[in-house]
């Protein structure tokens, strides 16, 4: 019976460490010093995508960088938001630990493929699971900015 109870609650902290989506309306933008590069005006015809950071406990300590064709652009802290203006035509967004020494693991770089059209504006959601792998997806869960 103590078995049963101990992987309860280990079941129980464990699904605690996940990270919880947030709102864009009450996501805050990546301040400008962690922004770490300015994409270059975007050609016509161009599109938008808007990534935002869960909140949660897990890798609250770290920066998560966003990537975006294998450059980093911006870091975020948890419930932060960058949103870029892109040329329309496939892109690759990733997005990995990145800052101090112990998270900086940018070799675990988790990547995803985008084709952006003229106009479109996409939203991408960063998360981390209990086993500490993080993610970035698209998602429909956000809402409009």
């Amino acid at each position: 019976m103590k078995y049963v109870f101990a992987f309860f609650a280990i079941a129980v902290a464990l699904a605690g460490c996940a990270t919880s989506p947030v709102p864009m309306t009450e996501a805050r933008d990546v301040p400008p010093e962690r922004v770490d590069k300015s994409l270059p005006q975007a050609a016509s015809p161009f599109g938008t995508i808007t990534v935002v950071r869960d909140s949660g406990f897990l890798g609250q300590g770290c920066y998560f960088g966003l990537y975006i064709d294998g450059e980093l652009v911006a870091r975020l802290a948890n419930s932060e938001r960058h949103t870029v203006t892109l040329p329309a035509g496939e892109h690759i967004l990733g997005t990995a630990a990145v800052g101090r020494v112990l998270c900086a693991r940018e070799d675990e770089r988790r990547e995803t493929a985008t084709i952006i059209k003229p106009g479109e504006h996409k939203i991408y959601r960063i998360s981390a699971r209990p086993s500490g792998e993080i993610s970035i997806d698209p998602t429909t869960m956000l809402g409009p900015k």
